[in-house]
C-alpha cells in the first residue's frame, strides 16, 4: 500500500515516511522498515535530510509484485524442497517435489507478469 501511495504522487515529489504510513494507516516504523529494505534494491530511492522522504525508483509498470514481495519476505518459493536437498528429510524419496517445482516456476511466472500499475488501474 505504501508503494501505491507513492506511485499515486507526482513522480519528482518525496514523500516523508510520516505522511505515507498516515495516509495507509500502519506505524511509521513498520512502513520506514519496508521502505529501507524496499530502497536496499532500488525499488525505491531515499532521500535524507530535513525534506527527506522517499519515490518510486522507476514508473509502476516496470515493478513487479515478485520484485515486491522477494525484496520484503525473500526468494518466493511455494515450498522449501526448491532449494535443494538438505533443506527436507524426505528429499531423495519425495514423489510430488518434481511437480511442486512445476507448480512453483508457474507461480513465479504470474507474479512476474504483475506490476504496481495493475493496482493502481484497479484502485
Amino acid at each position: 500500500m505504501g508503494l501505491l501511495y507513492l506511485a499515486k504522487q507526482d513522480k519528482r515529489r518525496v514523500v516523508s515516511t510520516l505522511e505515507v504510513a498516515k495516509a495507509i494507516d500502519v506505524p511509521a516504523a513498520f512502513l520506514s522498515n519496508m521502505f529501507m529494505e524496499l530502497g536496499k534494491v532500488g525499488i525505491i530511492i531515499p532521500y535524507r535530510g530535513t525534506h527527506g522522504g522517499f519515490i518510486l525508483s522507476r514508473s509502476p509498470e516496470f515493478i513487479t509484485i515478485r520484485e515486491v514481495i522477494e525484496a520484503t519476505k525473500g526468494p518466493y518459493n511455494l515450498v522449501n524442497c526448491i532449494h535443494g536437498p538438505g533443506c527436507c528429510d524426505r528429499y531423495d524419496s519425495c514423489t510430488i517435489r518434481d511437480v511442486l517445482i512445476k507448480i512453483n516456476d508457474q507461480l513465479r511466472d504470474v507474479i512476474d507478469k504483475f506490476s504496481l500499475k495493475d493496482f493502481l488501474d484497479s484502485i
